[in-house]
């Protein structure tokens, strides 16, 4: 795990989340980090960036209706 991530839940998007009634998404990633000084570093980290260079190589066109 990348130092300071708390915990990676994945899963269906709930019918209660704000953007549902959007019909392209089926699959949230909801990632709790420990501050904000945390996220920082895990947008830097080469795994985060290796990990999204594979997802978007593999997701085509949906990588990029992507909402972070």
């Amino acid at each position: 795990m990348i130092p300071g991530v708390l915990r990676v839940q994945t899963g269906a998007v709930p019918a209660a989340a704000d953007w549902s009634n959007r019909p392209d998404f089926d699959l949230g990633i909801v990632i709790t980090f420990r501050d904000r000084a945390a996220l920082r570093r895990y947008e830097k980290d080469p795994r985060h960036l290796e990990a999204m260079r594979r997802y978007s190589a593999t997701a085509g066109p949906a990588a990029a209706r992507s909402i972070i």
